[in-house]
């Protein structure tokens, strides 16, 4: 998690190499990241934002249960993004 400039609060965010994409690892990582944020961060809300072309991460971030939310576009950037949400009462 990290807490980028633009959001507010804590933002899930994760890479893979190409190699590793579609096997299930950022669905694993997620959750565990998503449940300690809510546990042990004691988090209200966990945020996470993608392009609007990667479309695999935004059904992923739907299959986590974040609920998508608008766009936005980061300070200093100029691509516009779009912004997901996860409360802990999902």
């Amino acid at each position: 998690m990290y807490n980028r400039e633009g959001l507010e609060g804590l933002d899930l965010g994760y890479a893979l190499l190409p190699e590793l994409e579609g096997k299930g690892f950022a669905r694993e990582a997620a959750r565990e990241v998503i449940r300690f944020g809510f546990e042990a961060l004691q988090e209200r809300s966990i945020q996470a934002i993608t392009s609007k072309t990667n479309i695999r991460s935004q059904k992923l971030l739907e299959y986590l249960g974040m609920k998508y939310q608008g766009n936005v576009v980061l300070p200093e950037e100029s691509e516009e993004l779009m912004l997901y949400t996860l409360s802990p009462d999902h």
